[in-house]
């Protein structure tokens, strides 16, 4: 280490040494406010509580560990904060030093602090979890989301440097607006480990702001505009700016101009033999339930009244009609009682979020013959052993493996027929049901499996059922009917589980995206209907399809979307494809990961088009104030449209603020 770099780091330790104390304080607060949390947890229900609580409710018990934002403003604050006051000589100004060397030490050496309190944090957070003998399996997605945290301290230092060593107003609007966006993406965590895909994504956002800082102290130092270092800076600054709008903006403007659209929905009528459509008006809507404001019509355009809805849809408006004293003894020949039509009905509903999501943490095998009228919990949780090769029970009290218990079970799958590794499983491990059927498993040749405990002792059923296709996920659903106990989801093909010999039925979707389709499915004594839908194709509608209670197709009608509605959607998308083109989309109604995605507009023509009539524009603004054009932002205007022109407007030579006293 030369006498340079000594010097810049002697310098570095003189200005951080005042306030840096203060982070060892709000890492200990932040510690110690987690292990209370969990501590009363404990003390209410129980290390096996404490446990089923993280994994089904995933409160954020570590949400002090947020104050990493405050630790990272305090470090810039404490660094920059001495190098841009306005009455004194800048030691910045007087060293023998080049400035990118001066610069890099400084931001070095802050950086090094924010990575130990990162480092620190996921530490004692990680202790805190160990003293109640909680798995790594539990551990190790907490620790991902508190990553995010982590990733927003440094973002938060490395802003904080880069604003106070911006001078004009433009300039420091322009790192806020980047801060701002950097709390959008990384505040909120969603589910524990949702972000574990995008976590590399958000690693480069946050080193997208190095350059900032550099750009700013460059700038602020009085670099040529002509350096490399100062270009390349700016340059990588504001695509850093361009992609921060671009994450903020498109909300706004959607939830801005979003237009009202009718909501429909569809649900046959065994009575009509046609689909009731009800239409929700939202100038007429009153409330979430009920049918105020909502026109029901059945297919061939008859409006019905709330009498006439009930009469059609007897199931559904079973309490109604009982209450008018109205119900009706048969439907089309089949004899149909109170009791049946109150609770003899199922109802699913599939969204692409339910198997695109992170898998659970642990499972929680149930006592599927309990010496009560009820359901209880187990004393005991499950996971999949090393490569999905085995199943291990763990003990809350004290996080031991059941070695016995373990062997048990995953000796009675292999005795089933059962070839590891576990390919997919699901389960509902709910005491509020009326009874169990245990996990659905599929092992590594497809086929399935039902898995239950009954007196503590394995019960293994192989279906002799090969699901074909990439297994998507395994969904339990028990009901009175005791008719469908799951559903198997494929990346084409959902099939239903029947209950009484494990048998796979089909049901009739057409083109089905596991990614992007969401249906709902209802079942009774009478019949059957799905109705079918994609999220990312609105104006496509819905697809419903009547079927006999042996998912035998006897109707099908499509309802697209109103063209009212498609033309409004229309003209707004339009619209932001000229002044957005570009978005970066973070959570989307098809998955319960956090991403960091780009899209590109909807009409990419226009996108196009008006990103190179402003590249145009910025040229000729250029060399009219007698300036040489850099290929780098006509290309950002051109991607990136309006954003990437207010963020060159924001870096230009403008009127210098006061300066800091």
């Amino acid at each position: 280490m030369n006498r340079q770099v000594q010097a810049l780091l002697a310098k570095e330790w003189i200005k951080l040494r005042r306030g840096i104390w203060i982070i060892p304080l709000l890492l200990g607060y932040a510690a110690i406010d987690s292990v209370l949390v969990l501590n009363t947890i404990d003390r209410v229900h129980g290390t096996f509580g404490l446990w089923a609580t993280l994994i089904a409710k995933q409160p954020p018990f570590f949400a002090s560990f947020r104050l990493l934002v405050a630790c990272g403003v305090l470090t810039g604050f404490l660094q920059a904060w001495p190098e841009c006051q306005g009455k004194r000589l800048r030691l910045l100004f007087h060293m023998p030093v080049m400035p990118g060397n001066i610069v890099g030490v400084m931001v070095g050496t802050g950086l090094c602090v924010m990575l130990l309190t990162g480092a620190a944090a996921c530490g004692l957070l990680a202790a805190s979890m160990n003293a109640f003998h909680m798995p790594a399996d539990m551990i190790l997605p907490v620790m991902v989301s508190l990553l995010q945290w982590v990733l927003l301290g440094i973002t938060a230092y490395l802003g904080t440097v880069a604003f106070f060593a911006m001078r004009t107003m433009g300039g420091r609007v322009l790192v806020l607006w980047v801060m701002l966006a950097a709390f959008k993406l990384l505040w909120n965590y969603g589910d524990y480990g949702a972000s574990e895909q995008a976590l590399w994504r958000y690693g480069l956002f946050a080193a997208g702001f190095l350059p900032l800082v550099f750009f700013s102290y460059l700038r602020f130092m009085g670099e040529r505009a002509d350096s490399r270092l100062y270009n390349g800076t700016r340059a990588a600054g504001l695509l850093l700016f361009a992609v921060a709008l671009c994450a903020v903006l498109p909300d706004l403007y959607w939830r801005t101009v979003m237009p009202s659209r009718v909501r429909q929905q569809l649900h046959f009528s065994p009575v009509e033999q046609q689909f009731v459509i009800m239409s929700s008006y939202p100038e007429g809507t009153t409330g979430p339930g009920g049918l105020s404001g909502t026109v029901v019509t059945l297919e061939d355009g008859k409006v019905l009244s709330r009498s006439e809805t009930a009469q059609a849809l007897p199931v559904k408006y079973s309490h109604d009609l009982i209450k008018w004293k109205a119900f009706p003894e048969s439907v089309n020949g089949i004899p149909l009682s109170e009791h049946e039509a109150q609770y003899g009905w199922q109802f699913i509903r599939f969204m692409p979020r339910d198997w695109n999501s992170p898998a659970p943490m642990l499972h929680m095998l149930l006592e599927s013959a309990p010496q009560g009228a009820r359901l209880e919990m187990p004393d005991d949780m499950f996971r999949l052993g090393a490569g999905a090769g085995s199943l291990e029970f763990l003990r809350p009290e004290d996080g031991s493996v059941d070695t016995v218990k373990s062997d048990k079970f995953t000796a009675a799958l292999r005795d089933a027929g059962f070839v590891f590794p576990v390919k997919a499983l699901g389960g509902n491990p709910d005491t509020r049901k009326e009874y169990d059927a245990g996990y659905l498993l599929v092992d590594a040749q497809g086929t399935l499996f039902n898995l239950q405990m009954v007196h503590g002792l394995p019960r293994c059923v192989n279906s002799g059922e090969r699901v074909p296709g990439n297994v998507r996920g395994v969904v339990v659903t028990e009901s009175r009917r005791r008719e469908m106990v799951g559903f198997v989801m494929t990346d084409t093909a959902l099939f239903a589980v029947m209950q009484d010999d494990l048998s796979l039925r089909e049901l009739p979707l057409d083109n089905l995206n596991a990614d992007s389709g969401h249906m709902y499915l209802w079942a009774d004594k009478l019949g059957k209907y799905l109705v079918q839908g994609d999220i990312t194709r609105p104006e496509e509608g819905l697809t419903g399809k009547a079927m006999t209670t042996g998912f035998a197709v006897t109707h099908t009608y499509s309802l697209p979307m109103r063209a009212a509605d498609i033309e409004a959607l229309e003209r707004v998308t339009d619209a932001a494809s000229v002044l957005l083109p570009v978005r970066v989309v973070q959570r989307s109604p098809q998955s319960r990961f956090l991403s960091m995605g780009f899209e590109y507009a909807t009409s990419p023509l226009l996108a196009l088009g008006s990103g190179m009539m402003l590249a145009l524009l910025l040229v000729w603004r250029t060399r009219a104030a007698g300036r040489s054009v850099r290929w780098w932002d006509c290309l950002l205007v051109i991607v990136f449209g309006p954003v990437a022109l207010l963020g060159i407007g924001l870096v230009s030579p403008a009127v210098r603020l006061p300066r800091w006293r």
